[in-house]
């Protein structure tokens, strides 16, 4: 429903879809996928500046390429199938994860809320955060089902993804100490023994490691600082990690500001604020280490990163458990009141995301 509203809207303007779908970070990838890294930058950036690359993970580009030289799509058409094939894994990823948490009805739901987000056009646009949250779904769904070899493996990918991929290893890591240590106790006084063996989460954490860490050594040795290399890259892009000063110092000009406040502004801090209070509602509810770590990794990535505010809300798409809760009671609630919600909120979404590309052309 988004993308039918945004064609309309962008066709009333005399706009492409395409080419509101394709903007911004899309040509980094763009240029990436043409002619590899570090190649000074690109000139048809929104800003016009020259930083660096190497701020982008490889695997969203290159996959581009591969679907570009593996069929007649070009790579600005590659890169908007990529991420719609990636929406739908996505979605069906999360639906899997919540069903094994919630059941049935709560994981319907589930994908549902995810695709109707404020921020969830971004899930067309030739963006890495559909690929990201269909390979972190998917790994989590694996950890989940005992699988952790297959774990690993999608959650090097998503660190080869997306910077926050980190968060996804530190939560298979979390998890896969506290089923080894289960497993060999289990062992000890349990007849039959469990069918995993002990070493299987901790090779599958292990795994899923090389991906982002991998990277970054590499950028390291690219800028010659094996240690911070990856971090002075995105010091040049103006994104620092400050343990979230910089996003305290938002919050009270926001709400210390007496004029009126620009729509993306009150949205964005109002899905940081309900992402937070979701975030404890979890953690509150015993939610499980896996998606509890996972969803906590993201969210101190996203509010310590001081210099990319208008940018978290998409920065917390992939942050699917903390919508657990809410489709859990919107599974228990009376049918015409969570259809009532699911509409509205579609609509609203369906909206905004034309007002972000249509309206706002400082979207990043």
């Amino acid at each position: 429903m988004g993308l039918v509203v945004l064609a309309l809207e962008a066709h009333r303007r005399g706009l492409t879809l395409a080419g509101r779908l394709f903007n911004w970070d899309s040509g980094w990838y763009l240029f990436i996928a043409e002619r590899g890294y570090d190649q000074g930058g690109l000139a048809t950036s929104p800003l016009h500046t020259m930083h660096s690359d190497l701020a982008f993970f490889p695997a969203f580009p290159y996959m581009m390429r591969f679907v570009h030289l593996s069929s007649p799509l070009s790579l600005r058409e590659a890169g908007l199938s990529l991420s719609c094939v990636a929406a739908f894994a996505a979605a069906w990823g999360v639906y899997r994860t919540a069903l094994v948490c919630h059941g049935h009805r709560a994981g319907v739901i589930a994908a549902m809320l995810w695709g109707m987000l404020p921020i969830a056009v971004v899930e067309n646009m030739a963006y890495s955060e559909s690929e990201f949250t269909a390979l972190c779904a998917w790994a989590l769904y694996c950890a989940l089902a005992d699988h952790w070899i297959r774990a690993g493996l999608l959650g090097c990918l998503a660190g080869l993804t997306r910077p926050s991929g980190v968060a996804v290893v530190a939560a298979l890591g979390a998890a896969a100490l506290v089923e080894s240590a289960r497993v060999v106790r289990a062992r000890r006084c349990v007849r039959p023994a469990p069918t995993v063996r002990w070493w299987r989460p901790l090779a599958g954490a292990g795994i899923a490691s090389a991906g982002w860490s991998g990277y970054v050594a590499w950028v390291g040795l690219r800028v010659h600082d094996l240690t911070g290399g990856y971090l002075t890259v995105q010091e040049h892009w103006g994104s620092v990690w400050d343990g979230g000063d910089g996003t305290f110092r938002e919050f009270q000009t926001i709400f210390g500001s007496a004029r009126a406040l620009p729509l993306e502004t009150v949205v964005v801090a109002g899905v940081v604020l309900a992402a937070l209070l979701l975030l404890v509602v979890a953690v509150s509810g015993r939610q499980h280490v896996l998606l509890a770590v996972y969803s906590a990794g993201l969210m101190a990535i996203a509010l310590g990163d001081h210099g990319y505010f208008m940018c978290m809300g998409r920065f917390l798409l992939p942050a699917f458990p903390l919508l657990f809760p809410a489709a859990s009671a919107l599974a228990r609630a009376r049918r015409r009141v969570a259809g009532a919600v699911l509409a509205s909120g579609t609509v609203m979404s369906a909206l905004f995301g034309g007002y972000l590309l249509l309206v706002w052309p400082l979207w990043p």
